[in-house]
């Protein structure tokens, strides 16, 4: 229902001859499709860097040219483009970044993706030049990710924590606990996400990721 209704404001925008509006509105349609459909739970690699290029067009719509996104992945590696994983696990990454790494940065901001494929391993890393986080916070993330700590602190004082253990959990909940989310930071300079996934295929327990 909200997907038919941002595509018939976008033709109304359109018809106006609001062109630039109706790119968006069409870009944001895309991106809630992607994002609430439940009928494919596993997708590509190739599915989920084209949900990513769509986030982005819609925050460079927002923000102008503050924020970039440089990828380096073999497009043409058919056999890693269409590497099976769960839905949305590079985007929130990736939001991540902006809204915790590079908002609050003066300047523009840039985020690195790197996708590499090796006979064992398919591994991912999202990078930003964003400010980093202190000791303190790296540390308390990365017991989150370890699943150390819990509950133990309220929703508002996570920075960044909750998307990063929503991914870390679906990834393991599909491929396994020895694969998953890593991260490391360094205040004032940014912020690394490593995702490791096995290159073979994963565990398909659709109904818990």
């Amino acid at each position: 229902f909200l997907y038919n209704t941002l595509d018939s404001i976008r033709s109304d925008v359109q018809e106006a001859g609001l062109e630039k509006p109706a790119e968006m509105l069409e870009e944001l349609a895309v991106f809630f499709r992607y994002s609430i459909s439940e009928k494919e739970i596993i997708i590509s690699l190739k599915e989920e860097i084209k949900n990513v290029d769509t986030y982005m067009n819609i925050m460079r719509y927002r923000f102008g040219s503050r924020f970039s996104l440089v990828k380096y992945v073999d497009l043409q590696d058919e056999e890693l483009m269409e590497f099976q994983m769960p839905k949305m696990l590079l985007q929130p990454l990736v939001e991540n970044s902006i809204n915790h790494g590079l908002e609050s940065r003066l300047g523009e901001g840039l985020i690195v993706m790197h996708v590499n494929r090796t006979l064992q391993h398919v591994e991912i890393i999202v990078q930003d030049n964003g400010v980093g986080m202190d000791l303190k916070t790296l540390e308390q993330v990365q017991k989150r990710l370890s699943g150390e700590e819990r509950e133990h602190k309220e929703k508002k004082e996570r920075k960044g924590g909750l998307a990063l253990e929503n991914v870390n959990r679906r990834l393991k909940l599909y491929f396994g606990d020895p694969y998953g989310l890593s991260i490391v930071s360094t205040e004032g300079l940014g912020t690394e996400i490593r995702i490791l996934m096995p290159a073979g295929k994963g565990r398909r327990n659709e109904d818990t990721v």
